[in-house]
């Protein structure tokens, strides 16, 4: 459960930086 935890997290935090990675480079 903790490793899924993490990866869950880790994935969320990927979506989050693709999201304001795109939002500057407009």
């Amino acid at each position: 459960m903790e490793y899924f935890k993490g990866k869950q997290l880790k994935k969320d935090i990927i979506l989050v930086a693709i999201g304001y990675y795109c939002r500057f480079s407009l």
